[in-house]
């Protein structure tokens, strides 16, 4: 890992080809947008943002000869100015918390703002999904209720899509960073992760909103702050093994992500809660203590 970073970051060149061949299948854009974060980290802003604007160039030439070239204007304003963005605040704050919270609280107002701004935002989704996937799902009951529900949903959802490129650029860009200039920082800084009372009392209230309220906005709002707060939990999980000297935890973390990535339905309420209540409970300073 340590001598990829090196390679992206000896030639001002090498990060934003980089990310503008990452950026070519958009599962990976979290890994391009840590292209973007490394070079930020090592060099500064003004180099992180000609990386950004040298991978917005290529990657248009590319999305162009595709025919949507205005994908290359939500890279730069979607991916890589917020990876600019969240390595800035990471070199001044030097802690993951505020990162995550900054990010967090934006995604939060993102959605708050959609609601505000568009008359009928469910009924706007509602028209796009039917014109996109209507052939394909009309038709069966299965179909008919994704169509009906999808939409309610979708404000949350897109928010919380760009909220984990953003968090996993910034993780994947801080862990190639720590490769170089100090092994093992990125993995210290994920076990400290938590992102406060305050943050948590929102994260509360927005919950009553959705669960108790019925309120729509407060329910895609939710479906954000989940992405906090399951981080969280994965980080007491890890500072609890890192405390307790666990060894051969290779199955174990292949279980827990397996099971975020497979059964997220049911395994994410319960590192949120984890993530939530840690904020009162400090369940790894009392590990630490009680070791």
């Amino acid at each position: 890992m340590a001598g990829f970073a090196n390679w992206v970051v000896a030639q001002p060149y090498r990060a934003a080809l980089v990310a503008a061949a990452l950026a070519a299948i958009p599962p990976l854009w979290p890994v391009s947008a840590a292209a973007v974060v490394l070079t930020t980290l090592q060099r500064g802003v003004q180099p992180g943002l000609s990386t950004a604007a040298g991978a917005t160039l290529i990657a248009g030439v590319y999305w162009a000869v595709l025919g949507n070239v205005m994908v290359a204007a939500e890279l730069a304003l979607l991916v890589f100015l917020p990876a600019v963005g969240l390595a800035r605040t990471l070199r001044k704050s030097a802690t993951l918390n505020v990162c995550v919270q900054l990010a967090s609280g934006v995604a939060v107002l993102a959605v708050v703002a959609w609601f505000v701004a568009v008359p009928d935002p469910v009924g706007l989704w509602a028209r796009g999904l039917d014109a996109a996937f209507a052939d394909q799902l009309a038709g069966t009951p299965e179909g008919e209720e994704l169509l009906a529900t999808a939409p309610k949903w979708m404000t949350g959802a897109a928010a919380l899509l760009l909220l984990l490129i953003s968090l996993g650029g910034l993780m994947i860009g801080m862990a190639w960073h720590a490769s170089v200039s100090s092994p093992g920082a990125f993995g210290e800084a994920f076990r400290s992760l938590r992102l406060g009372r305050t943050a948590a009392l929102v994260a509360l209230a927005v919950a009553v909103m959705a669960i108790l309220g019925g309120s729509l906005v407060g329910a895609n709002m939710l479906l954000v702050l989940l992405a906090p707060l399951t981080m969280q939990g994965l980080a007491v999980l890890h500072g609890i093994a890192s405390i307790r000297g666990w060894t051969n935890t290779g199955m174990l973390w292949t279980a827990v992500y397996a099971g975020l990535i497979l059964v997220s339905y049911a395994t994410v309420p319960v590192f949120a809660a984890v993530g939530l209540v840690d904020n009162w409970l400090d369940i790894r300073g009392r590990s630490q203590r009680a070791a």
